[in-house]
Parts: C-alpha cells; structure tokens; sequence
C-alpha cells in the first residue's frame, strides 16, 4: 500500500467550556436566593389574607406559594443549570402583584408600590429581554388601572379601613426587601463568579505556560533532529560517493559474467541509496523552513524531456507500458521553478513505478491560460494496487507508509509525496489523488505558472533554463 499516515493533533485548553459553566452556577445560585426571599415574602402575605380572612387573597397567594415551593425544590436537587423555575416563578410573581393591584384599589392604592419591583427580578432571573416584556406588562396594568379608576368602574379595596395604613407599610417594606435581596445576591454571587473566573483563568494561563514550555522543548529537539539527519546524511553521501565512482572505474574493467552482476548489483542499490540520502537532505531543508523558491525561464519541453531521460532505463528495463502525453503543455515557455517541478514529477513517477507491477502509467500535462497566473497541471496515472480509502487523507505525510512493518512488500521511508506534496504548496499550487475507477490510482498536481516571458532563442534542451 502506498505510503500514508494519521496526523494527530493536541486541542488548544478551551476556556470559553469552564467559565460557562461559572456562570451558569451563578445564575443557579442567585436564582434560587430571589426564589427563597419571594417564598418569604408570599408566606408573609398568606398569613396576613388569613388573618383577615381575605381568602380570593390567601387562594391567590397559596396557588403561587406551592408554585414558588415546588420551584426551589427541584431547582435545589439539581446540578444543571434549569431556566423553567425562574419562567413558573415569574410567571406566579406577575399573578400575585396583578392580584393585589386589582383587590388594593388599583393606582390609587399601597399595592401600586409592588409593580416597579416586577421588571427588575424578572430581568436578574430571566434577562433584559423577559425584563422588557415585564415592564411593558407593568404599564399597561397600570395605565389600564388609571383608565378603569377616571371611568369609576375600577374595583373597590376590599381591605378594611383600618388595616390600609399597615399594609400600605408592609407592602412598601415588602417591595423593598425584594429589590434589596434580588441585587443583593447578584452582587455576592458576581463577586464569587469573578473569584472563580480568576482562578480558572490562572489555571488555563499557567496550562498554556507549560505548554509553551514543551512546545519551545520539542522544538529544539526537532533542530536537533533536522540537524543531526543533514550531518549524517552528508557523512554517508561521502563514501557513497566513492563507492558510486569507482564502480563507474569497474566498467571499463573486464570483468567475468558474476562480476557484471555484481557491479550492475552495486551501481543499483548506490543510486537507490543516494535517493533515499537526498530526500533526507532535502526533509531536513524544509523542516528547517530553509527551502527557497528559485525562478526561472524554460520550455516545458525540457522539462518533461529531463524526465523522460530521467526514466529511461527503467522503463527500458519494465514491462510497463509507459507513455508521455505532454505535447499541449511543451510548447509553452514558462517562469517557474524549475528543480522543484522536476524533483516533484520524479517523486510521482518513481511512486508509480514502485506500486505498479503489471498494465500502464501515463504522464499527461497541460496549460490552462487564465488571466492571471495560468496553471500547470499534470496527471500521472497508473494501474498499480491503489491506495486504500481511509489512507488518502493522510497521504502526504512525512516519514509514513500504509504498512511499515519489517516484512512490508514495499519499500521507503514515505519522504518521496510528503516532499513533493510540501514543494506544490511552496510553489503556490496543491497535490491530490484519487483512485481510478477500475484499478490504480491518480495523482494530479496543479502549479500556476507566468506564460508571459521571452522565449530563450538558444538550444533550450540541450542548455536547460535560465534564471528569471
């Protein structure tokens, strides 16, 4: 299976999960104080319609006071952050005031006290939209109550004469230490959210601290790594080189029939080697981000020539049937980077070869002239073994094959994609694959080139391009 593997990746700490969460147990917290404190207040006013034997009052005041209890029993028992309680408790809190109103002779009465109370809870529990439903609620009330009273069709206060000046006093004490309660315990459970929200968010920064420190940690070992590949890559590039050089001496040598095999043995795996050295060289490069982009002026022409000679003999040496489709894309001169498109192409055909045993590949270019930046794209298809569904994704990745066991039928170390997948991104271009629908796969590779330069008017084939 061709090369492929999993990225892993390390979420980020997410401090926007944490400090949700403080809010909604602050809300929790001051819900169920205001929910208490109108429980009091409710209880209150219950014993007072029973002692004066007020029941329209005290059936009014019990209905909401089960409610409110029912409320802040369940709101208690349990942990997630409920809205419904709040809705039943204003919801009662707007019946009750509207009630007292209506029974306390309307404007005109001490219950008109109770109304400025009803937007400012209703926007602690519920918020500034529900606050703004409630205030309108609370004018109209009341201007209805104002109309009903000038018609003189409003109802009278059902509470007797001498008890008006005492509870005119308890409903204004009790409209007040509702309001003082409500932004009483918003304050306290602000400053304690704010506590909490402070210690998260010393946690969190002292998490992204050590984490800085790993990262700064793996990246000096990354340099190391880099650093230590391109010394030792060098080193065995050195001798090789002498190995390859004195097997081309041996050529010229009479040898027996054994001794060919051998040599012919040698030069093979020598180029193999140098191959794998020269994308280890070329690895350590762009993990050090010192890869530059280099321009210039040449004919396609040359460039797919340079490949095709680059493959000779091992397509002389294959069954395959390999084809170059490249007239379109070859009579345009182009600015581009010439090594990299080359090296990049090489790694796919060479990827071809590799996982292909038996049918064809083709390599297929063309042009297309855009306004801007035209776009060169290429297309190497073959009829090897395919690449399995879930490994595509994951392709292009460094140092990573399908199968990289000891006993894996193919060989490399999965630097050839992720090298030329990292040059079409450099040039401004991308790599794909996709698997053929009968069998095999293939890779297309785009790169925009300038098709607006001055052809060279020498012998560009035998010269190669020029600089920009």
């Amino acid at each position: 299976m061709k090369p492929s593997s999993s990225a892993v990746s390390h979420p980020e700490p997410n401090a926007a999960e944490p400090v949700a969460q403080i809010h909604a147990g602050k809300r929790r917290t001051y819900t169920l104080w205001v929910l208490l404190v109108l429980f009091g207040i409710v209880l209150l006013m219950v014993i007072i319609a029973f002692i004066n034997q007020l029941w329209i009052r005290q059936l009014v005041n019990g209905t909401v006071l089960i409610a409110l209890g029912a409320c802040i029993l369940v709101l208690h028992r349990s942990r997630e952050p409920l809205v419904w309680p709040g809705y039943v408790a204003i919801a009662f809190l707007h019946l009750i005031v509207t009630s007292g109103l209506i029974t306390n002779g309307g404007v005109t009465g001490y219950a008109i006290a109770t109304l400025p109370v009803l937007p400012a809870i209703t926007a602690l529990l519920l918020g500034n939209r529900s606050a703004l439903a409630s205030f309108g609620y609370v004018l109209l009330l009341a201007l209805a109550s104002a109309v009903a009273t000038v018609q003189g069709v409003h109802p009278v206060n059902i509470t007797p004469p001498d008890q008006v000046p005492m509870l005119a006093f308890v409903f204004v004490l009790v409209s007040s230490l509702a309001a003082t309660a409500a932004i009483g315990s918003l304050i306290v459970t602000t400053a304690q959210s704010d506590a909490r929200v402070a210690e998260q968010m010393a946690r969190l920064q002292a998490e992204i601290a050590q984490r800085r420190e790993v990262e700064e940690k793996l990246t000096l070992s990354l340099r190391s790594r880099s650093e230590f590949l391109s010394a030792i890559s060098h080193e065995l590039r050195t001798p090789l080189n002498g190995v390859m050089g004195f097997s081309h001496i041996l050529e010229g040598e009479v040898l027996t029939e054994r001794g060919q095999k051998c040599l012919a043995n040698i030069r093979l795996s020598s180029s193999e080697l140098l191959s794998k050295i020269e994308s280890l060289l070329e690895y350590t490069e762009i993990a050090s981000s010192r890869v530059p982009l280099g321009l210039q002026v040449f004919s396609l022409r040359v460039l797919f020539e340079a490949l095709e000679q680059r493959f000779a003999a091992r397509m002389r040496a294959s069954s395959l049937q390999v084809s170059f489709n490249c007239a379109r894309a070859a009579r345009h001169w182009v600015r581009a980077d010439y090594g990299k498109l080359l090296r990049t192409l090489s790694n796919l055909l060479d990827n071809a070869f590799k996982f292909t045993r038996e049918g064809m590949i083709e390599v297929a270019a063309d042009v297309k002239l855009l306004p801007a930046d035209s776009v060169l794209v290429c297309r190497i298809t073959d009829t090897g073994i395919g690449i399995r569904p879930e490994a595509l994704n994951n392709l292009f990745t460094m140092f990573s094959q399908a199968d990289m066991s000891s006993t894996r039928d193919y060989e490399g170390i999965g630097l050839g994609l992720a090298i030329s997948a990292h040059y079409a991104q450099l040039m401004g271009g991308q790599l794909s694959v996709a698997n053929n629908a009968h069998k095999g796969c293939t890779f297309t590779l785009q790169v925009p080139v300038d098709t607006d330069v001055t052809p060279v008017q020498d012998d560009t084939s035998a010269k190669g391009p020029r600089p920009a």
